[in-house]
């Protein structure tokens, strides 16, 4: 691999380095910047999840709630078939905390291999059966009321 030195890389390249200006190397600096900003917002917002919230799965059948599932402190392994008037069908597992489809009848086959999801705002999609689960979250009610302090 003699087309791989350094030294002979930078002659093949030097007349196309020429070509490249201060504001064309800005601009690539800039959009490889812009690319990694989804990855911070969605990093920041799954660390506004309080851990005392209670985290549900909510599977959505032609945008109407088919079922809700509370995925926190579940323990063991439990299914649910969903078969539409059609006959197409999506077994979904709920392990742990952990929910996925592990068989469907459409052909894709999209969302059984996406595997598991836990984390709130994560989504399953089966777009043939216009099914749709997604992780969220929910905040205990407080129990304790608040106290208005007055001054005397």
């Amino acid at each position: 691999m003699s087309f791989l030195r350094p030294r002979r890389l930078y002659f093949m390249l030097k007349p196309y380095l020429k070509m490249i200006s201060k504001w064309d190397m800005i601009i690539m600096v800039f959009l490889i910047f812009i690319s990694f900003l989804p990855l911070v917002i969605f990093t920041i917002s799954q660390k506004d999840v309080p851990k005392d919230a209670e985290v549900y799965a909510l599977i959505t059948v032609d945008n109407q709630e088919y079922k809700k599932i509370t995925l926190s402190n579940h323990q063991g392994t439990d299914t649910i078939r969903y078969e539409n008037e059609d006959g197409d069908y999506n077994i979904i597992e709920i392990k742990d905390e952990t929910i996925r489809v592990i068989e469907a009848s459409c052909r894709d086959q999209v969302d059984v291999l996406k595997g598991a999801i836990s984390k709130p705002g994560e989504t399953l999609l089966c777009l043939p059966h216009k099914l749709a689960i997604e992780i969220k979250t929910e905040q205990p009610e407080d129990t304790e009321e608040d106290e208005i302090i007055r001054p005397s």
